[in-house]
């Protein structure tokens, strides 16, 4: 996914989450 860029921006935040607990769980 070619998202770095708007996505930092905002939902960067929430993405990384989201990855975050995909890559935990």
């Amino acid at each position: 996914a070619c998202m770095h860029g708007s996505a930092w921006r905002g939902d960067g935040a929430k993405l990384l989450r989201d990855l975050a607990d995909v890559l935990s769980d």
